[in-house]
């Protein structure tokens, strides 16, 4: 979540660099500094894509395509290598108005910035692997391009690098919700990982785990339009959740079996949810009566307090406002809850 904290930052620094050029841009120059509009109109889009919608990201790309028509007039003088003549008033009113938006949402960022950590600090690696498929029919890992594009889902491996995990230790296995994707859990991934453990956590996208059925399921729209129904249309988000709750467990039985391929078909596999009833995750155990070795429910965990949303301390700080609790660059709570879960592994494995 830092990386996109760093990719709006940018973003916001050129709008404010191409908005400010009117107070150091003298007449009889070339308007170079204007090229910079379309450059964040491009990054904008590109970084949706790349790390998903949220609110402050949407409000940037409208704020790019006001300032990208802003100086439609000025780009075609660029172009033509024309000199400028002056700067209208009405320009320089809407300019100093993106400025001050631009200044606004820096504040705002800075004010909001997710916490920073390392996984490199942590002597963790992450892998990610793309997965085609479906539930139905099963996974397998993406190989050629058309795959990798349109991938049913991400999988990531979390573990330690300097210390091979102990082969005898079951694999961690997470799924992911539509509100709270793997990234919002990565502070408790990594910690338990640091527990020299191999922990597998899952983001799916497959045709048969669709709950919009709509652009909404797309990879980098869904968390913000859950997000959004579940604040602004509470009973409405209850029916999408009710659909999710029924797939969670096809996602949980569909990646177990991909790692069972992977890693060999004794391995012991462990369950992490995060609000999923219990009768749920034990319909997937009995699927694998010979690999199963546990399940550890998060919401469990009285002082998690953001349970179904993941660790907003520390990736989504206004959601934490929200949750009442404050930004923890000290990593507590991911902490605690690796603890917690470190202790029933070894409660039910004795490893």
């Amino acid at each position: 979540m830092f990386d996109l904290f760093l990719g709006e930052l940018l973003l916001l620094l050129l709008i404010i660099f191409c908005t400010s050029r009117i107070f150091f841009t003298k007449n009889a120059s070339i308007d170079s500094a204007v090229f910079l509009s379309p450059i964040v109109f491009l990054l904008s889009i590109l970084e949706i894509f790349v790390w998903g919608l949220n609110p402050l990201l949407l409000i940037v790309f409208f704020l790019s395509i006001v300032i990208l028509i802003t100086n439609g007039h000025a780009l075609i003088r660029l172009s033509n290598r024309l000199f400028v003549d002056y700067y209208s008033p009405v320009f320089i009113v809407f300019t100093v108005i993106e400025l001050l938006v631009a200044l606004f949402l820096t504040a705002c960022l800075i004010f909001f910035a997710p916490v920073n950590y390392s996984f490199k600090e942590n002597g963790i690696k992450r892998e990610k692997v793309l997965l085609s498929g479906t539930l139905a029919n099963g996974l397998t890992e993406s190989s050629t391009v058309s795959e990798k594009l349109n991938a049913s889902g991400i999988l990531y491996k979390y573990e330690p690098i300097k210390n091979s995990p102990d082969a005898d230790k079951p694999i961690v296995l997470f799924v992911s919700s539509a509100k709270a994707p793997v990234s919002m859990y990565e502070p408790y991934l990594l910690l338990l990982a640091k527990k020299d453990y191999q922990v597998f956590a899952c983001d799916f996208y497959s045709s048969d785990a669709r709950i919009f059925n709509s652009f909404a399921d797309l990879p980098y729209f869904k968390r913000f339009f859950s997000l959004l129904l579940n604040f602004l249309n509470p009973k409405e988000f209850k029916k999408i959740e009710r659909k999710e709750k029924n797939l969670i467990p096809k996602e949980y039985s569909a990646v177990t079996k991909f790692l069972l391929e992977k890693h060999g078909k004794t391995k012991k596999v462990f369950f992490v949810t995060d609000k999923m009833n219990s009768d749920s995750i034990l319909n997937v155990m009995d699927e694998f009566p010979e690999n199963q070795s546990g399940f550890f429910s998060l919401s469990k965990i009285s002082e998690y307090k953001s349970s179904g949303f993941g660790f907003v301390e520390q990736n989504d700080i206004i959601l934490a406002r929200y949750f009442k609790v404050q930004r923890d660059s000290s990593l507590f709570i991911p902490r605690y809850v690796a603890g917690k879960t470190a202790s029933e592994i070894k409660a039910v494995t004795g490893l």
